[in-house]
């Protein structure tokens, strides 16, 4: 039922008759979109070390501070790697190819 923003461009664009051919992602695209990735694992890695109830070596405040730098660094792999599928999702969406995956004449998806 929900259709991209970019559907609306391509209509408005349909009916003036300046379809373009779709465009690969940006590079600032595909950062962006990792980077929104990393941040996602970083937040559900928080949430998840706030559910744990053992305690264990790491509760000193430097055990703290090393569990956050690691956990920063796990986020950030997982987001370089698009390890959640979140940030291809992204590109996917926001993408001038997305475009292409609409019928401009009839607005739905094939």
């Amino acid at each position: 039922m929900t259709q991209p923003l970019a559907f609306l461009n391509m209509t408005a664009a349909a009916d003036t008759g300046q379809v373009q051919k779709p465009r690969a992602p940006s590079k600032e695209l595909m950062d962006a979109a990792a980077s929104f990735e990393a941040i996602f694992a970083r937040q559900m890695i928080s949430s998840m070390r706030k559910t744990s109830l053992a305690e264990g070596a790491l509760d000193s405040s430097s055990g703290a501070l090393f569990r956050d730098r690691f956990d920063g660094e796990v986020a950030e792999m997982l987001g370089q790697r698009g390890a959640l599928g979140i940030g291809k999702a992204l590109v996917q969406q926001l993408s001038p190819a997305a475009r292409a995956a609409y019928d401009p004449k009839e607005g739905t998806g094939k």
